[in-house]
């Protein structure tokens, strides 16, 4: 123990002894910097890998210009924001779990979660956005994939705004109120994956703040499901004038479309959306 070396100077001194303490001491130090007041902070450049049984695991996670590889471990919130210029922000998380009461968030950054959970109370499960404004290109537009994951939240499951895409693939999303939620973004819902909403299964509103992707905007259920347990499967929200193009839904390869309140599509005033499908069923 340290307090036997302190108390036995050998004759010649150890390196291997040395080289312990000077881990220790190295070990500690990265503690400090990375893991304080319950949150472990992974700055521009940083990488850390988080496992079971890991100092940082039960912790919140912030993630701003560094790499955050979360494998099988349970933590608290995630936050991730750009922080500017060339200095990109990753997460990868593989059998992890995310728990947060206010939401986790996913800003101008890339993450993947496979095979993993994350929960929330009073905001959404997952949260897309962009960052706020930065020097140079530190504003990218956030890309998530959910991979055989679930989300589930008192409110919203997955909300998309921004620029923000989502690619969801063979994955299971529940909200109290909706259960994804999109405003100038997009969201693909693939390969068996579900969604469940009480007000709405998915809401699509428009948005004046990223008029140079417009292209990119609008929501694909291809070969998923989605349904509201006391509403319409789909609700669009009021169309913002400023808005030069419709808001867009595609439902395709045998998606299913289920509103309780026999309506599958509502409308609130102004709406202007663009819909397509094809082989698939929808039912009132």
């Amino acid at each position: 123990t340290p307090m036997r070396m302190m108390q036995f100077t050998p004759k010649f001194p150890s390196t291997f002894v040395r080289s312990r303490l000077g881990l220790a001491v190295a070990s500690s130090l990265m503690l400090a910097a990375m893991g304080t007041a319950n949150a472990v902070d992974v700055g521009p450049g940083q990488t850390v890998t988080i496992t079971p049984g890991s100092a940082f695991e039960g912790q919140n996670l912030s993630v701003h210009g560094g790499t955050a590889n979360v494998l099988g471990a349970r933590m608290g919130a995630l936050d991730s924001f750009s922080a500017g210029g060339t200095h990109q922000t990753i997460i990868n998380a593989d059998g992890a779990g995310f728990t947060s009461t206010t939401g986790n968030f996913v800003r101008s950054s890339t993450a993947v979660f496979r095979n993993s959970v994350l929960s929330a109370t009073t905001g959404p499960a997952l949260g897309l956005a962009r960052s706020g404004a930065v020097d140079g290109n530190g504003r990218p537009y956030p890309r998530v994939s959910l991979i055989d994951s679930s989300l589930t939240s008192t409110r919203i499951g997955l909300q998309v705004l921004a620029g923000g895409y989502a690619d969801v693939d063979g994955s299971t999303i529940s909200g109290g109120t909706y259960g994804v939620s999109v405003g100038a973004g997009s969201v693909s819902l693939r390969n068996g994956s579900t969604v469940n909403g009480a007000t709405a299964g998915i809401l699509i509103i428009s948005s004046p703040t990223i008029e140079e992707n417009l292209a990119d905007w609008g929501v694909m259920v291809d070969g998923s499901h989605v349904e509201a347990s006391n509403g319409s499967a789909i609700l669009f929200g009021a169309h913002l004038p400023s808005v030069s193009r419709p808001d867009t839904l595609l439902i395709q390869n045998d998606a299913t479309l289920v509103g309780s309140n026999g309506v599958i599509i509502s409308t609130r005033d102004n709406a202007h959306f663009d819909l397509t499908a094809r082989t698939s069923t929808l039912k009132g």
